[in-house]
């Protein structure tokens, strides 16, 4: 391999060190090209930006209280007591607004790659609680999202 396709440097390794008696034996399980996990930070945050703007014009009806599920109905009918969100502390359209900005920032730096596992971290946990506050308007592809942030969460540490 020659150029930058065949580098070291962009490859991540998995490597399995067994000692038998005074031998070492070095074994490589897989290779994680780091391209492809630049590619998967950017599509994954692409998506939740592209969602967060799709989700606002409806911010009103959704998330308020002034909209289809207020906050009392839910808490006593339909929430699960283990599960809580920050978008339950108001119902006023500019917490909510203010939230969905927060969401909104830690997605671009996630794009940008900037601290990219403490991002990760906080782009699940705020698509956790927007997921949580009304999960009647949810579809599978929220649910993929989520999953596969979470498991973004474990990607090699300051990944590209």
């Amino acid at each position: 391999m020659s150029g930058s396709l065949g580098s070291l440097g962009s490859l991540v390794r998995v490597v399995r060190v067994v000692r038998v008696g005074s031998l070492v034996r070095v074994g490589v399980f897989f290779n994680l090209d780091l391209r492809s996990l630049a590619l998967f930070r950017v599509g994954s945050a692409l998506i939740i930006i592209v969602d967060l703007i799709q989700r606002f014009p409806d911010i009103k009806a959704h998330y308020t209280d002034f909209g289809i599920l207020p906050r009392g109905p839910l808490i006593e009918q339909f929430l699960n007591p283990w599960l809580w969100s920050l978008h339950l502390f108001s119902g006023n359209v500019l917490f909510q607004g203010l939230l969905f900005t927060v969401a909104f920032i830690c997605a671009i730096a996630l794009l940008v790659g900037y601290r990219t596992q403490l991002f990760t971290i906080l782009s699940w946990v705020l698509l956790a609680y927007l997921h949580s506050r009304n999960n009647i308007i949810l579809n599978a592809g929220d649910y993929e999202l989520r999953l596969l942030l979470f498991w973004g969460i474990f990607l090699p540490k300051n990944w590209v």
